[in-house]
C-alpha cells in the first residue's frame, strides 16, 4: 500500500505515475502516427499523382476541425479528460486497424481504400477535436504548478522524438514493409497508448450533472460561446490567436507539397523525406529542451518567442532554393524555432486561463488556428497543379508572408505584454 505521505510527495514530482503514463502513451501513439503519415502521403502520391487530392484530404480534416473544434473544448470541460484521451486512442486504433485490413484483403481496390481513407481521416479529426484540448487541459492537473512549463516541454519532446524516429525510419520502413503493414503498426500504437492512459488517476474534479442530449447541446453552445468571449476580451491572446491562424495557413502549402518537393524538386525518394522530417523533429526536440531548461521569464520569454517566429519564417524561405544538403541543415533550425515557440505559447495560455475555462479556450484557439488552413490546403494543391508544381516559388512566398506576420506580432504591445507577464497558475483559486 502507498502511504498518504508517499502520494503527496509523488504529486510534487514532475515524473509522477500519472504524467509518466500520459507521456509514454503519447510517445508510443505519436511514433505510429508519424510513420503512418509518410505511408499515407506517398501512397496517395503513387496512386493519384495529384497534389489536389492530398490538399483535398487536408482540407476535409481542417474543415471538420474548424466546425467541431470549439464543441470539443466544451466536452473536455464537461466530462472526464482521462476518459476522453483513452477512448479517443482506442477508437482511433480500431479505425486504423480496419484500414489496414482493407489494404491487406483488397489490395487492388484502390478507389474503395481511398474513400475509406477519407472516412478514417474524418473520424480521427472528430476524435482529435476533444482529444487534443483534453491532453493540454489535463497536464496542469497532473504536475505541480512550478513544473507545468517543464511538463509541456517534455510532452513536446515526446512528439519530437516520435517525429525524429518515426518519420526518420518511416521512409525506409515504407519501402521494406509497404503501406498496409505501416497502417497496422500505427493501429497497435494507438491501442497500446489507450491501455496506459486508462490507468491515469487524475485528482477529483467537480463535473456537472448528467443532462439529456438536447440539454447538453445547449450547454455546449453556451460553454463554447464563453470560451470565445473570454478569448475576445483578452487583447494579446486574441491577436496571438489570429496570428496563429494566419501562420497555420501559410505553413499548409509546405505540408501539402512536401512529397512532391522531395521527389520532384530534390530528386530523392520516400527515405529522404523521412530524413528531412527527422531532421526537423531533431530540431524540435532541441527547441523543446531549450524551452524546458532555460528560465524563460518576463522579457526573455517574449524575445525568444518573437525571435523564433522570425527564424522559422526565414527558414521556410530558404527551403525554396536551397541545395539538398542545405535543406537538411535548414530543417533542424526551423524545427528548433517551432519547438521553442510552441512551448512558450502553450504555457502562457495554460497559466493565464482559469482552469474551468482551459479546455474551451484551447479548443477555440485550435479552431481559430485552423480556420483558414482548410482553404489554404485545397487551394495549394490546385495552384500547384495549375502552375506545373512550381514549388520553390510557393515555398519562398509563404516564407515572406510569415516574416510579415512575425513583424506585426513583434510590434503589437498587448502580445508582448502577454508573453512577458509574470504567470501564476490560476487553478490555485479555481476548483479543478
Amino acid at each position: 500500500m502507498i502511504s498518504t505521505r508517499q502520494r503527496i510527495v509523488a504529486q510534487h514530482r514532475l515524473w509522477n505515475r500519472n504524467f509518466l503514463l500520459l507521456w509514454s502513451g503519447q510517445l508510443v501513439s505519436q511514433f505510429g502516427t508519424q510513420a503512418y503519415s509518410i505511408a499515407i502521403l506517398f501512397w496517395l502520391k503513387d496512386i493519384t499523382g495529384s497534389a489536389t487530392v492530398i490538399g483535398s484530404l487536408l482540407m476535409v480534416v481542417g474543415i471538420v476541425s474548424v466546425v467541431l473544434g470549439p464543441f470539443g473544448g466544451a466536452i473536455v470541460d464537461q466530462y472526464s479528460r482521462r476518459n476522453i484521451i483513452a477512448l479517443s486512442d482506442l477508437i482511433g486504433g480500431l479505425a486504423i486497424l480496419s484500414l489496414a485490413a482493407l489494404m491487406f484483403m483488397l489490395p487492388e481496390a484502390t478507389t474503395l481504400t481511398l474513400i475509406w481513407l477519407f472516412v478514417i481521416a474524418f473520424l480521427l479529426t472528430i476524435l482529435g477535436t476533444a482529444f487534443e484540448p483534453a491532453i493540454t487541459a489535463i497536464i496542469p492537473d497532473l504536475v505541480p504548478t512550478h513544473r507545468v512549463q517543464a511538463a509541456n516541454s517534455f510532452m513536446e519532446i515526446a512528439l519530437k522524438i516520435a517525429t525524429f524516429v518515426g518519420q526518420g525510419l518511416g521512409g525506409l520502413l515504407l519501402g521494406i514493409l509497404g503501406a498496409p503493414l505501416m497502417m497496422l503498426i500505427n493501429a497497435f500504437s494507438f491501442l497500446l497508448a489507450a491501455g496506459g492512459e486508462a490507468l491515469i488517476t487524475p485528482p477529483p474534479r467537480a463535473l456537472p450533472p448528467r443532462r439529456t442530449w438536447r440539454e447538453q447541446g445547449r450547454v455546449v453552445l453556451t460553454d463554447t460561446s464563453e470560451g470565445f468571449r473570454y478569448l475576445w476580451r483578452q487583447d494579446g491572446l486574441r491577436t496571438l490567436a489570429l496570428a496563429s491562424a494566419i501562420s497555420g495557413a501559410l505553413v499548409m502549402p509546405i505540408l501539402v507539397l512536401m512529397p512532391f518537393y522531395v521527389e520532384d524538386f530534390l530528386g530523392r525518394g520516400p527515405d529522404w523525406y523521412g530524413y528531412l522530417v527527422a531532421a526537423y523533429g531533431f530540431g524540435g526536440l532541441l527547441g523543446a529542451l531549450i524551452a524546458g531548461v532555460l528560465p524563460l521569464n518576463g522579457w526573455k520569454r517574449a524575445l525568444f518567442a518573437i525571435g523564433a517566429m522570425g527564424v522559422e519564417a526565414v527558414g521556410y524561405m530558404a527551403l525554396g532554393y536551397a541545395a539538398p544538403f542545405l535543406v537538411l541543415a535548414c530543417a533542424p533550425i526551423i524545427g528548433a524555432a517551432g519547438g521553442v515557440l510552441s512551448i512558450i505559447v502553450v504555457t502562457v495560455v495554460q497559466l493565464s486561463t482559469p482552469a474551468d475555462l482551459r479546455g474551451r479556450v484551447f479548443a477555440v484557439l485550435g479552431t481559430l488556428a485552423a480556420s483558414i488552413s482548410p482553404l489554404a490546403a485545397g487551394l495549394t494543391g490546385a495552384l500547384a497543379d495549375m502552375t506545373g508544381q512550381n514549388i520553390p516559388v510557393i515555398f519562398f512566398g509563404c516564407g515572406v508572408l510569415l516574416v510579415i506576420v512575425a513583424i506585426v506580432v513583434a510590434f503589437n504591445a498587448p502580445v508582448r505584454r502577454l508573453l512577458s507577464q509574470t504567470l501564476t497558475q490560476e487553478t490555485d483559486a479555481v476548483s479543478v
